[in-house]
């Protein structure tokens, strides 16, 4: 690989760098950005990265690259995920709402991340490999990235809902009435050994009627009809 190339691929990797750490760490922003701009701009964006992560692979394809074709896409893969870095961290929990915001940044994040994997590893790596993982991140933040808090919202309570279905059975048997001998019941059944390993209060026994009335509102949990 050329010195220029090299040179280009480390200075991509040092601004992505850059950008994926702002992205963990920036707080939100005092610029009030209209959400339907900022969602324009960020698909914007991510299209022009999917453009010069296509151009840097065409360029460095074996079994010739060009390496100096290779240099100006490498700059615009830079700079366009740079830019994707700067519009993610304005939206706003505040403004657009914190559920928005977290999405927005976390699909810019596994973006920027996957360019700095190419840039880092192109050298010893399989350009088309690196560049379907861009491809891969790019598409998936350009399906996912919600159209509104409420969006957002429906989206982690879809998230969580799988395990609480999974949870629901093992509440279930928490409801039962215990037997009436408890202590047979529960005579070799592992929770002695706990006890005397961990502290008494691990074997089991009945709830009390606050802790009932508690597991019987999160049997009955139901989504809301709005977030079907």
């Amino acid at each position: 690989m050329s010195d220029k190339t090299s040179l280009a691929l480390a200075e991509c990797r040092q601004s992505t760098t850059v950008a994926f750490d702002a992205l963990q760490t920036s707080e939100d922003p005092t610029i009030d950005q209209d959400l339907e701009t900022l969602r324009r701009d960020y698909q914007s964006l991510l299209s022009l990265t999917y453009s010069a992560a296509t151009k840097v692979a065409l360029s460095l394809k074996p079994p010739k690259p060009d390496y100096q074709a290779s240099l100006v896409p490498i700059e615009d893969l830079a700079n366009s995920s740079g830019a994707l870095a700067t519009c993610a961290t304005l939206f706003s929990a505040a403004r657009h709402g914190p559920a928005m915001r977290k999405k927005a940044r976390s699909l810019a994040s596994d973006v920027i991340n996957a360019v700095r994997q190419l840039s880092a590893s192109l050298e010893g790596g399989d350009v088309y490999v690196l560049t379907g993982t861009i491809h891969d991140a790019i598409d998936s933040a350009r399906t996912q990235l919600p159209e509104s808090e409420a969006a957002a919202v429906r989206e982690v309570f879809r998230a969580n809902q799988a395990c609480l279905d999974d949870g629901i059975p093992e509440l279930n048997e928490l409801m039962q009435e215990p037997a009436e001998d408890d202590d047979a019941a529960g005579a070799g059944d592992g929770w002695d050994e706990l006890d005397e390993e961990f502290g008494e209060g691990l074997s089991s026994k009945a709830l009390t009627p606050e802790e009932r009335q508690r597991v019987t509102a999160v049997c009955h949990f139901r989504k809301p009809a709005n977030l079907r």
